[in-house]
């Protein structure tokens, strides 16, 4: 933490150091500073409407770290004193004023950064500020969310706080889902709850990055209620989102506007706080610009970390640019490249050997590719905390109608069936059916899973010849963990499989798409071609995970 000896220069010594270079800031940062220095320059003209009041800005930096404090981490029960660029955040929120008649010019105020670095805290002091010390008489303060559960992340730090000053904490009345302060109040929205007759003094959104089309009407409610008060302020935290995230981008787009002059608009502030488009994400240098706190509340060593894991993934690779480096990323992305599948070919070992063996069947059409997947799995050790360690083996087979309206004489086909990889057939599920039957016989694989599209005869067929039929359904609660891992074996070589060339080109196919919550699911739509095989892999994963260790050795009998 740094030590306060003069609280404006704190400010300004940033701003200056921001602007000259000094201090590693993104474009925008910078923006923002010099918008500032720009707008004292007006001030000073006597015909602008607004002036910054240093009076009431030194007060915030002496006031904050004695009202509030850190609750969690390794600074808790310490005083919080703002961090230059948070002092930045709040003496211009506050700190700039109409001429008229001292009300804050500022009615939004924009915020984004990489994760870690403190936004839930500064957004809960922003909102005890704004109820309790804010002299707006009934002041109604939200924190909305997609889901009253994630809007309860800053309404619990609120709390916290308040407990943590004496004076605040005698100020306080606490209850399950509002904190009041006299007539005043703060409460935790979520769009999956009802609202109405809201007059909020203060709105704080967070994560925007995670809203929705569907989520547009709370959205609304929340941004249009302001008009019976005087100085109102919706307040935005968030990290970067997502091509998908439409609320989050119209936010976002709008503040750059305000920031770098391209739209005027005097009452809406920014800090965006974000690595720029020609910055190397793997490149440490750069990291302060969506990490302004990296040293204070975040671990150098962790970000190396999580830099390291993410470069030989692309789904990993994606997340770190968005959530450390704060910067939009694609909701759709090619997952693996054909020379990562490729290093994870070799023979495959006896499945007698295996802990657990399931099949798994991903359903085609009449003018579609259908696929079965043997998946093995074969105990290696334990780690250090004792969990059991793997890896995986797979082997695929991939079946078409005859009557496909698909040229079967015409590349990638002609290959795929010249090679005995792709058969064809005039009975797609019948075959899949059979083959899947004689090959879980042949290894012992007694548990097969089901997409249950268009597969309901087969499976009861399956569960008539004495196999264990587990249906799974096509949502990112089943795919996403079994994505996850799938990548994971293959950055790390866990995973084998023979060469199967079709196999390879439907791997290589693969694009996964990610929801605002980061999870992955198969992206049929936007996959280059075919993925059924690597689909009925991701069931085969997916199913393993439920599968208990059969006995192996001598004593196994296939």
């Amino acid at each position: 933490m740094i030590k306060q000896d003069n609280p404006l220069n704190i400010f300004n010594s940033y701003v200056d150091k921001v602007i000259s270079g000094e201090l590693v800031a993104g474009s925008y940062v910078r923006e923002a500073c010099l918008r500032h220095v720009s707008d004292i320059e007006k001030s000073k003209t006597g015909d602008w409407p607004y002036y910054f009041d240093e009076v009431s800005a030194q007060n915030l930096i002496l006031a904050w770290p004695l009202t509030f404090r850190h609750t969690i981490g390794s600074y808790a029960a310490s005083p919080f004193v703002l961090e230059p660029w948070q002092s930045f955040i709040v003496c211009s929120v506050f700190g700039w004023k109409h001429q008229a008649d001292g009300r804050r010019r500022f009615r939004q105020a924009y915020v984004t950064m990489g994760r870690k670095n403190g936004k839930s805290t500064l957004a809960a002091s922003v909102a005890i500020k704004m109820a309790a010390l804010d002299r707006e008489p009934q002041a109604q303060v939200f924190i909305g969310a997609t889901k009253r559960e994630q809007a309860n992340i800053i309404f619990s730090e609120v709390g916290r706080q308040c407990r943590s000053n004496l004076a605040l904490h005698e100020l306080a009345e606490q209850r399950q889902y509002e904190i009041q302060f006299g007539e005043s109040y703060v409460r935790p929205l979520g769009s999956d709850r009802s609202f109405d007759g809201l007059s909020p003094h203060a709105v704080i959104f967070d994560e925007l990055h995670e809203w929705k089309e569907q989520h547009r009407p709370f959205y609304d409610t929340l941004t249009t209620g302001f008009a019976a008060r005087k100085q109102p302020l919706r307040f935005t935290i968030t990290t970067a989102g997502s091509t998908r995230s439409l609320l989050w981008k119209e936010e976002e787009t709008y503040a750059k506007g305000v920031v770098d002059g391209s739209i005027r608009d005097e009452t809406t502030f920014g800090f965006i706080a974000s690595i720029d488009a020609d910055d190397d994400p793997f490149n440490e240098k750069v990291w302060p610009k969506a990490l302004p706190n990296l040293g204070v509340s975040i671990d150098a060593d962790f970000i190396r970390s999580e830099a390291k894991k993410s470069k030989f993934s692309v789904t990993k690779r994606n997340a770190f640019i968005r959530y450390y480096m704060n910067r939009e990323v694609s909701a759709s992305e090619q997952a693996i490249s054909g020379e990562d599948w490729q290093a994870c070919k070799g023979d495959l070992t006896s499945w007698k050997k295996a802990d657990a063996i399931v099949g798994a069947m991903d359903a085609g059409g009449r003018n579609d590719l259908g696929a079965i997947a043997l998946v093995a799995r074969f105990n290696v050790g334990k780690s250090g905390d004792g969990s059991a360690l793997y890896r995986y083996e797979v082997k695929t087979w991939s079946f078409m109608d005859e009557d496909t309206k698909r040229d079967l004489s015409q590349m990638p086909w002609v290959q795929f069936i010249q090679r005995n990889e792709l058969t064809i057939t005039p009975y797609t599920f019948v075959s899949m059916r059979d083959k899947l039957a004689e090959e879980s016989r042949e290894v012992g694989a007694g548990v097969i899973g089901f997409d249950p599209f268009a597969t309901q005869g087969v499976a009861e067929d399956m569960m008539a010849d004495g196999f264990e039929v587990v249906r799974i359904q096509q949502s990112r609660m089943n795919y996403h963990g079994a994505i996850d891992q799938f990548l994971s074996l293959v950055e790390k070589r866990e995973i084998k499989h023979d060469g199967n060339q079709l196999l390879k080109w439907a791997v290589t196919n693969l694009v996964v798409t990610a929801d605002n919550s980061g999870r992955y699911m198969p992206d049929r739509k936007n996959s280059a071609d075919k993925i059924d095989p690597v689909v009925a892999i991701l069931m085969g994963l997916r199913l393993l995970n439920t599968i208990k260790p059969k006995p192996t050795g001598a004593i196994f009998v296939a």
